[in-house]
């Protein structure tokens, strides 16, 4: 629906490009590089370092999906005893658009992120898995710091050396708005992870942008 909407609205002369990042703790890994269609390279700071990924030129809905599901396939996962294929970093997709105007072009961003849910280590049987465990719910706690602070509008560019997630959203998250959509699993067994989510989601219903 978001690339529905998007395509629909660029005017003749505009461009719609789409990115595909896949982001741990402290890594980001473009999943578009090697997509063999008309692209252009971007770059993101995050810790301390440009990063650069692909922005991929889209013309079609079909388009958008086919891209997508091409950078997905790569998307790291695992074995835990909740699930056999459970995620193991958090994917954001962007929406670039490029608009000609007056005075040369006007830029914007919309900005999907999958975040990886919170984890208990003990429900990971590998070294590996554990370890995973603990850089995803580090991650999440970070996040959770910053939109704490987007309550009061405190953000400061420390934020952005928050980890890698932190650091790509920063721009987005002092320049722009967010909308968030929390899952839980409504089962007895997952009610420590549920109540880490909808704490996560509390604190953002007091965000104000």
């Amino acid at each position: 629906l978001f690339a529905q909407d998007i395509l629909a609205r660029v005017p003749t002369g505009g461009q719609v490009l789409v990115s595909c990042l896949e982001l741990t703790h402290a890594a980001v890994t473009d999943r578009l590089g090697d997509s063999g269609l008309e692209r252009q390279l971007g770059s993101v700071m995050v810790g301390g370092k440009q990063v650069k990924f692909t922005a991929v030129v889209v013309h079609s809905v079909r388009q958008v999906l086919a891209v997508l599901d091409r950078a997905i396939v790569h998307r790291r996962v695992g074995s835990t005893t909740y699930n056999q294929c459970s995620s193991r970093s958090h994917v954001l997709i962007r929406f670039h658009v490029r608009v000609p105007v007056a005075k040369g072009e006007a830029v914007g961003c919309l900005s999907v992120v999958d975040l990886a849910g919170c984890e208990r280590e003990v429900h990971n049987a590998t070294d590996q898995g554990r370890q995973e465990a603990r850089q995803i719910n580090q991650s999440l706690t970070q996040l959770n710091r910053t939109l704490l602070k987007m309550q009061t509008r405190e953000l400061d560019p420390s934020d952005r050396r928050q980890g890698a997630l932190n650091a790509v959203l920063y721009d987005s998250f002092k320049d722009g708005g967010i909308c968030a959509i929390f899952c839980v699993d409504p089962r007895l067994d997952r009610l420590a992870e549920a109540r880490h989510t909808l704490a996560m989601a509390t604190s953002c219903l007091a965000i104000r942008t």
